[in-house]
């Protein structure tokens, strides 16, 4: 989100403007919410990009709009040497799945 959030009703913990969105993606909620839950995400007209980042693969899509009405782009990010650029600022993979458990 950029500027003031703006609230749904008296919730304080649902924003109706967001800029941006993050998702981390679990086995069981997968496929949701790089469908529907992702369509309703493109469907703001206050979102402009939106991260899914899967730490089963230790991957990120980077999804964002484009100046043309309903076009995305979308990049994926799987190689432990890339750097994701999210709204201008740039964090390695590495940095992103630090802390998760090594795989075995």
């Amino acid at each position: 989100m950029k500027g003031k959030p703006e609230y749904q009703g008296k919730s304080r913990s649902i924003i109706t403007n967001p800029y941006l969105v993050v998702e981390v993606l679990s086995e069981s909620t997968f496929n949701y919410d790089l469908g529907a839950k992702r369509w309703k995400y493109e469907e703001m007209s206050t979102v402009q990009e939106i991260i899914f980042v899967d730490p089963l693969d230790r991957a990120v899509i980077a999804c964002r709009r484009t100046e043309r009405p309903n076009i995305w782009t979308e990049t994926l990010y799987s190689q432990p040497d890339e750097s994701v650029n999210i709204d201008g600022f740039t964090i390695a993979l590495t940095e992103i799945f630090a802390n998760l458990p090594e795989e075995e």
